[in-house]
């Protein structure tokens, strides 16, 4: 969260870093999506602009970080929120 946090004028390793990271779990989501899409959590559109998802989620991901629990998991967590395989109610 640190590193995402970076203000957009200062580019520099950090900011690189959080978009790669976020972008490559995003696309390790839609591999599982594609390969698996019976036990997939995270169901992606296909014509999902990556980065715009990045940036969707990036307040909830700041708002819900906290020491205890791992970048990946947050992430998935709040991707599923956003993006469920499950029919909405």
């Amino acid at each position: 969260v640190a590193e995402c946090s970076t203000p957009a004028k200062v580019v520099g390793d950090n900011v690189n870093t959080c978009r790669a990271y976020i972008h490559g779990l995003i696309n390790a989501l839609a591999i599982w999506q594609y390969v698996s899409p019976e036990t997939a959590i995270v169901c992606i559109p296909a014509d999902a602009d990556f980065g715009k998802v990045r940036d969707q989620i990036l307040p909830q991901v700041k708002k819900q970080a906290r020491p205890d629990i791992s970048a990946s998991v947050l992430l998935t967590h709040v991707l599923s929120e956003h993006f469920s395989c499950q029919p909405k109610t």
